[in-house]
C-alpha cells in the first residue's frame, strides 16, 4: 500500500469520527429548533467567524505546508521551527484581535451582512455571534499547529484531537440545551474548540519546538505572507458561499436560511468523509515530488486523486437524489424538524449538487496551484467567481426564492472548476493527463445514466417513498454504481483499501 493511501485512511477515518458528533450535533439541533427563526439566527451569526476559519485553514495548509516541507528537508530544520513559531505566534495574536473586534461590534456586523432581519433577530444572531467568537481564535491556533504536523507528515494526532472535542460538544449540547436554548450550541463548540486547541498546543509545547517568538525579517517569513496574502483575499471571496447565501435569504421567508443551512452541512459531511482525508494528505506528497520533479509519480497520484474524487461524490450525489428525502426524515424529522423540512432540504441539496461533485474536484485542482506555489491564479478566479456568483444568486432568488440561490451556487461551482482546468492546462505542467481525465468524466457520465435507469425502473416498481423502497432500492444503486465503474476501468485504488486500514494505523504510530 502506498504511504499516501495508508495516510488518507488513517485521516479519513478520525476524520469520520468527527465527522459524525459534528453530525450527530446538526441532527440535535434539527431536532430541538427545526427550522425556527432561532436556527436562522444561529446560522447566521457563525457564518463570518466560520468563513475566516475556513480562509485560515487555506492560508495555512496551502501557503505553509509547501514552505515547511522545504525547509525540514534542508540541513537546518531549527530555522523551520523559527518560521513555524514565528506564524503561530501571529496567528494567535491576530485572531484574537479580530474576535474582540467581532464581540465588540456583534450587533453592527450582524445588520451589516443580513439586512433582511428584524430587529428581534439582529439582537439575538449577536448575542449568538459574542458567544460564538472565542472558536476563531481557539480552532484557527489548532489548525495551525495541525498544518505543523501535516507538513512533518505526521497524519494522526491532528484527526483525533477534533473527535476529542466533538465528543465534548455532543455532552454539553445536550445539557444545556433544554436550559439555555440556541445559546447551548456555541457555548458547546467554542468549549470544543478550547479542548482542541489545549491538547495540540500541549503536544507541541511537550516536544520542546515552540517559543514565543517573532522572526520578522526572516526571507520565507516574508515568502509565506506574500503567498499568504492573495490566498486570503481570495479565499475570502471563494469560500464566501454561505455568508452569500444567508445574506440573501435573510431577506426571504422564515426557514430559508436553515433550509440552506442544512443542505450545505449534509453536502459539506459528505465531502469530508469521502474525500476529507485525501485532500490533507495529498498537499505535502504532492509538495515533495514536484521538489524532486518527478513528474510520472506526480500524474499518478492525480489520477488516482481525481478517479476517486469523481466516484465518491457522483456516488453521493446520486443517491441523495433518489434517496434524500428518506435519509433525511431518518436522521433528522424528529421534534421541531417536520416531514416538510426534509422535503425542502433534499431539493435543495439535489439543486446544491454543485458544490457537492465540482467543489471536490476544484479543491484537489486548488491544490496543484497551491503546490507550484501560485496562489494568485486560484485568487482571481475567487474574486471574479464571487461577483458572478453574488449576482447570479439575486436574479435566481427573485423568482425561485432559496432554491434559486441552491442552483445558482451550482453553476458558479461547475464554471470555477472549469476555468481552474483550462489555467492549468495553460501551464503545460506535467501534473495530470487531462486526456485521462476527460475520459473518465465521460465514463462516469455513462455509468451515471446506466444508474439513473436502474433507479428510475426501482421507483416505478415501488413508486411509495417509504423505508421498502429505501432498503430495496438504495443498495442496488451504490452496488450497481460501484460494478460498473469496475466495469468500465475506473482507477480506484485510492479508496478500496480499506481492508489494510490497521496496517495504515500501525504505520502512522
Amino acid at each position: 500500500m502506498s504511504s499516501i493511501v495508508k495516510s488518507s485512511l488513517a485521516v479519513s477515518f478520525f476524520s469520520l469520527l468527527n465527522v459524525a458528533f459534528l453530525f450527530f450535533v446538526e441532527m440535535l439541533l434539527a431536532r430541538f429548533f427545526g427550522t425556527s427563526v432561532e436556527m436562522d439566527c444561529y446560522l447566521a451569526a457563525v457564518s463570518i467567524p466560520d468563513l475566516l476559519i475556513t480562509v485560515a485553514i487555506l492560508g495555512f495548509n496551502y501557503a505553509l505546508i509547501p514552505t515547511l516541507v522545504s525547509q525540514l528537508n534542508s540541513n537546518d530544520p531549527q530555522r523551520a521551527y523559527q518560521l513555524i513559531n514565528s506564524w503561530l505566534n501571529v496567528v494567535f495574536l491576530f485572531s484574537v484581535t479580530v474576535s474582540i473586534i467581532g464581540a465588540l461590534f456583534s450587533n453592527q456586523i450582524i445588520k451589516t451582512f443580513f439586512p433582511g432581519f428584524s430587529e428581534e433577530k439582529i439582537k439575538l444572531a449577536a448575542e449568538l455571534l459574542t458567544m460564538y467568537s472565542p472558536v476563531l481564535v481557539l480552532k484557527g491556533s489548532a489548525t495551525m499547529i495541525s498544518s505543523i504536523f501535516f507538513a512533518r507528515q505526521k497524519f494522526l494526532l491532528a484527526p483525533i484531537v477534533p473527535a476529542v472535542g466533538s465528543v465534548f460538544a455532543v455532552v454539553i449540547l445536550l445539557a444545556f440545551v433544554h436550559k439555555l436554548g440556541i445559546p447551548a450550541a456555541p457555548i458547546a463548540l467554542s468549549v470544543s474548540a478550547l479542548i482542541q486547541f489545549l491538547i495540540l498546543m500541549g503536544v507541541y509545547t511537550f516536544q520542546g519546538t515552540y517559543r514565543f517568538e517573532i522572526k520578522w525579517r526572516d526571507e520565507n517569513f516574508k515568502l509565506i505572507g506574500r503567498l499568504m496574502l492573495p490566498l486570503i483575499i481570495g479565499g475570502i471571496f471563494a469560500h464566501s458561499t454561505f455568508v452569500v447565501d444567508r445574506n440573501i435569504a435573510s431577506n426571504l421567508e422564515a426557514g430559508a436560511i436553515s433550509t440552506l443551512g442544512y443542505a450545505a452541512k449534509i453536502i459539506r459531511v459528505l465531502l469530508l468523509i469521502g474525500l476529507g482525508g485525501l485532500s490533507v494528505v495529498a498537499l505535502p506528497k504532492i509538495s515533495e515530488l514536484i521538489a524532486k520533479k518527478d513528474f510520472n509519480q506526480i500524474q499518478n497520484l492525480n489520477r488516482k486523486a481525481l478517479s476517486g474524487i469523481l466516484f465518491v461524490s457522483i456516488l453521493f450525489y446520486i443517491v441523495l437524489m433518489n434517496y434524500g428525502e428518506q435519509l433525511i426524515s431518518i436522521f433528522f424529522q424528529y421534534g421541531s424538524f417536520s416531514a416538510a423540512d426534509s422535503s425542502n432540504v433534499a431539493n435543495t441539496i439535489i439543486l446544491y449538487g454543485g458544490l457537492l461533485i465540482f467543489g471536490a474536484l476544484g479543491t484537489h485542482i486548488a491544490i496543484l496551484f497551491y503546490a507550484i506555489p501560485d496562489t494568485k491564479t486560484i485568487a482571481l478566479i475567487g474574486i471574479i467567481g464571487f461577483v458572478f456568483a453574488y449576482a447570479l444568486k439575486l436574479w435566481f432568488s427573485s423568482f425561485m426564492g432559496y432554491e434559486g440561490i441552491a442552483l445558482a451556487t451550482t453553476i458558479y461551482y461547475v464554471l470555477s472548476v472549469v476555468l481552474s482546468i483550462y489555467l492549468l492546462q495553460r501551464k503545460e505542467l506535467q501534473f495530470i493527463s487531462f486526456k485521462e481525465l476527460y475520459i473518465d468524466l465521460i465514463k462516469f457520465i455513462v455509468i451515471s445514466g446506466i444508474v439513473v435507469v436502474i433507479t428510475f425502473i426501482i421507483h416505478s416498481l415501488l413508486p411509495e417513498k417509504n423505508l421498502f423502497q429505501l432498503l430495496i432500492g438504495l443498495p442496488i444503486t451504490i452496488v450497481g454504481f460501484i460494478i460498473l465503474s469496475f466495469l468500465f476501468n475506473i482507477e480506484l485504488s485510492s479508496i478500496t483499501m480499506f481492508k489494510r486500514f490497521r496496517e495504515s494505523i500501525a504505520d502512522e504510530i
